[in-house]
């Protein structure tokens, strides 16, 4: 077993060197921390293990979409994604936070920080101005920023906020589908009402 992760780390070695397209990355939970390959594709990969996709971008060397073990950590998914550019705000997630399935994880610059944007793409919006989702107001890609909402629970955010005409508090979240007391627990400081 040891022969064939070396043989793995060898070839994967050999691939980067030779400018291959084709990005290999690992990533593990195991106890010692052995490494297993995993493709980044746009396709899930065909494993025995259960990987969970999750979308690594901002100020990070090589954004993408990447795939992760079940109980993989923030960090793991950084340091697929080629770990933080110069400029990021490192201290700003935490990264000991586990993935969630379809997760962006959205790294700001220190420069976003200090003008208080702290959603992916915020480009100077007023619904994260202040630190937190304004869940009445929020665009898609704002919702996708916060944990454990990824595209499908952020469109039914929004549907659901159009159907009620807005939300009168930020619990009332939990009334869409998909999201529950544990999704809310993650995100409930980091969203507000208008």
């Amino acid at each position: 077993m040891k022969q064939f992760f070396i043989c793995i780390l060898i070839a994967t070695v050999f691939c980067l060197l030779s400018g291959c397209e084709r990005k290999t990355v690992f990533v593990t939970t195991e106890e010692t921390r052995m490494d297993t390959e995993v493709s980044h594709e746009t396709e899930h990969p065909a494993t025995e293990e259960q990987l969970l996709a999750c979308y690594v971008c901002g100020a990070v060397l090589h954004p993408g979409v990447y795939y992760v073990s079940e109980g993989a950590i923030k960090q793991d998914a950084i340091a697929l994604a080629g770990g933080f550019a110069g400029d990021a705000a490192e201290s700003y997630l935490n990264l000991a936070e586990p993935v969630a399935a379809s997760e962006k994880i959205y790294v700001p610059t220190e420069d976003e920080l200090s003008v208080g944007m702290t959603g992916a793409g915020a480009q100077g919006q007023d619904t994260v101005s202040d630190g937190l989702v304004h869940i009445n107001r929020a665009t898609k890609e704002e919702l996708m920023t916060l944990p454990g909402i990824g595209d499908r629970k952020a469109s039914a955010i929004i549907s659901y906020r159009e159907s009620i005409g807005g939300y009168q508090s930020t619990e009332q979240i939990m009334e869409v589908d998909g999201i529950k007391q544990g999704t809310y627990d993650a995100i409930k400081d980091m969203i507000a009402i208008d």
